[in-house]
């Protein structure tokens, strides 16, 4: 059956129409937010107080000091998320990957991002599902939907099943197929939980609570030892200009103005060992979640395993064999001589 697939203008319409075939982001990172995001903790407005009540009181520079502290620390953060963020992007562009398709009945190659519904595509074994859509040939097509399923067994499919639907994110590990797209994006059924993902509130971690409780401790403590102060000092008939004013000093002395420049800086040498080893981290507390985590539940397969079996030793009469002796050592046990039969020995063991 020859296949025409969809014309070179047809496709442009719909892609104007629908878009990218891209999952799209619902929360996209702006640098301004990613910026104030660093002062929204307690403990950092009640410094931001500290230094407003500071220059009021005329002692500039314990209030410039204060808020270059607070900067210093915001600033640092944003940085290693942004950069983080940005790697992320990057990483994004390299990894476009290609589909072979028929447009205008001839078979090209393009971008994964400009498939359209309607398109005609061409899978063999390697290749990933670039979309959701229904098979109209197939040879011997075989399918690991362990990244959509968590199923780690692969499955066959056929243009006469009636289950004959193939899904974004699957991978071929056999045979071939042609299969005319139905949905792209954010419409597939993997678009669809990634976007639903992506709705979920962003928790707290661990550290932010605690730093979120000691801000409050912090200020209210500060509150009720300078009104202690002002108080006591009023009824003991000193004046009131100058009790204000040392109550005030003294609630600006209780917060700890180095404490999140520390716990900032200490994050971030995490990051850079981190990066060291390879990982990216997009937010600076999930370093300090992490390091608290006991019990990680995720999906085997495609996550911590690659689903290939390799083999590592061969027990052969009572004792194991490493693969760099398999050779000589199977070999010599089962006396086997010959070209021939040495070729085949050394395709079992390297299969």
């Amino acid at each position: 059956m020859e296949l025409a697939g969809l014309t070179t203008s047809e496709a442009r319409a719909r892609l104007r129409h629908y878009g990218p075939n891209e999952i799209r982001e619902t929360k996209r990172v702006v640098a301004l937010t990613l910026f104030l995001r660093q002062f929204r903790s307690p403990l950092v407005i009640v410094l931001f107080l500290a230094a407003f009540v500071s220059l009021l009181l005329s002692d500039v520079i314990d209030g410039i000091l204060i808020i270059i502290i607070v900067l210093i620390n915001g600033l640092l953060g944003f940085y290693q998320e942004y950069k983080a963020e940005k790697i992320l992007q990057a990483l994004k562009k390299i990894s476009s990957p290609i589909a072979r398709v028929i447009r205008d009945s001839k078979e090209s190659e393009i971008a994964v991002s400009q498939l359209v519904s309607g398109d005609v595509v061409i899978l063999e074994r390697g290749a990933r599902v670039p979309a959701d859509g229904k098979i109209i040939q197939a040879f011997n097509f075989e399918l690991n939907e362990a990244a959509l399923t968590g199923e780690s067994a692969s499955v066959f499919r056929d243009s006469r099943d009636p289950n004959n639907q193939i899904f974004l994110g699957t991978t071929v590990v056999g045979g071939r197929a042609i299969y005319e797209i139905s949905a792209t994006g954010s419409g597939t059924r993997f678009g669809k939980i990634a976007t639903q993902l992506e709705t979920l509130e962003e928790e707290k971690t661990p550290l932010e609570k605690e730093i979120e409780s000691l801000g409050k401790k912090l200020g209210i403590m500060a509150l009720v030892s300078a009104g202690l102060v002002f108080g006591t000092g009023v009824l003991q008939s000193l004046g009131v200009r100058e009790m204000f004013i040392t109550a005030v000093s003294l609630a600006v002395a209780a917060v700890p103005e180095g404490l999140p420049a520390i716990i900032t800086t200490t994050l971030a040498l995490g990051v850079q060992r981190m990066v060291g080893r390879k990982a990216v981290v997009k937010r600076l507390g999930a370093i300090e979640a992490l390091g608290a985590v006991e019990i990680i539940c995720t999906d085997k397969t495609g996550t911590l395993t690659t689903n290939e079996m390799r083999v590592r030793k061969i027990w052969l009469n009572n004792h194991s064999l490493s693969l760099g002796r398999a050779k000589e050592e199977v070999a010599k046990e089962l006396n086997l001589k010959g070209p021939y039969l040495s070729s085949l020995l050394k395709i079992a063991i390297n299969s």
